[in-house]
């Protein structure tokens, strides 16, 4: 349940263009405590689970997902040392793509995004167990976002 007043006043400040109900965990995953997992699309993929990650670098995307639907991007470059994803590594590249934020209240979110794409191989069908991540560098560094955690609301909006 979203609060009426709470969401005007955020919206007549121009703090946020839209908001949603997020979830506290991702249905694949075995964890066990509380995250913040948004619907979003990349480019022009249908919605799947995102979950949000201060402290990861960028984002991050399954890349068999990325291959299923044909995900269009711009390469930056090829990461010169591979990446350390829960105590993992994988290598892959940087790509810009857009990613969607999917408001049930306002206006969807189109953020012009950086990615880690991690090579194909490593994402073959059934063996990426990793949820796609929003990370802070290239995208959560391009909003203004705050969260009720009581109603379990996440309101964004466009940083300027």
């Amino acid at each position: 349940m979203i609060f009426p007043q709470f969401y005007a006043q955020l919206k007549n400040i121009h703090f946020i263009s839209g908001a949603t109900e997020y979830l506290e965990e991702a249905p694949y995953t075995n964890r066990n405590y509380p995250r913040i997992v948004l619907n979003a699309s990349v480019g022009n993929s249908p919605q799947t689970l995102w979950v949000v990650d201060t402290g990861a670098p960028w984002c991050v995307i399954d890349p068999y997902f990325a291959s299923c639907v044909d995900l269009q991007y711009e390469e930056l470059y090829r990461l010169e040392r591979p990446m350390m994803i829960r105590g993992c590594s994988f290598s892959g590249r940087l790509v810009k793509t857009s990613i969607k934020l999917v408001a049930r209240w306002g206006d969807d979110l189109d953020v012009e995004s950086t990615l880690f794409l991690p090579d194909a191989e490593e994402g073959a069908e059934g063996e990426w167990n990793i949820p796609n991540f929003l990370g802070l560098s290239g995208f959560l560094n391009h909003l203004k976002f705050a969260i009720n955690p009581t109603n379990k609301i996440f309101y964004f909006g466009q940083s300027f």
